[in-house]
C-alpha cells in the first residue's frame, strides 16, 4: 500500500536527518501524500517537517529538532 511505502520513506528520511544532522528533502509528491508523511512524523519528537517549493514540484523536508532553542 502507498501509505506503508510513505511511512517507510519517512522513517528513512528521519533516520538520515538525525544521522547527518541536516535537512532531508523527499521526492516531489501530491498534497495528500505529503499530509500522510507530515501526520506520521508529527508523532516523533526528534524530527520536524515542512513543505517547500511550488506544485507540482512541492517537496516535504524532514529536519532534526534542534534542542538548543
Amino acid at each position: 500500500r502507498r501509505e506503508a511505502a510513505l511511512h517507510r520513506m519517512a522513517d528513512r528520511a528521519a533516520a538520515e536527518a538525525l544521522r547527518y544532522d541536516r535537512e532531508v528533502e523527499l521526492e516531489p509528491m501530491r498534497a495528500t501524500e505529503r499530509k500522510v508523511v507530515h501526520l506520521y512524523l508529527r508523532e516523533r519528537s526528534d524530527v520536524e517537517t515542512h513543505s517547500e517549493g511550488d506544485e507540482p514540484e512541492r517537496r516535504l523536508v524532514v529536519s532534526p529538532v534542534r534542542l538548543d532553542h
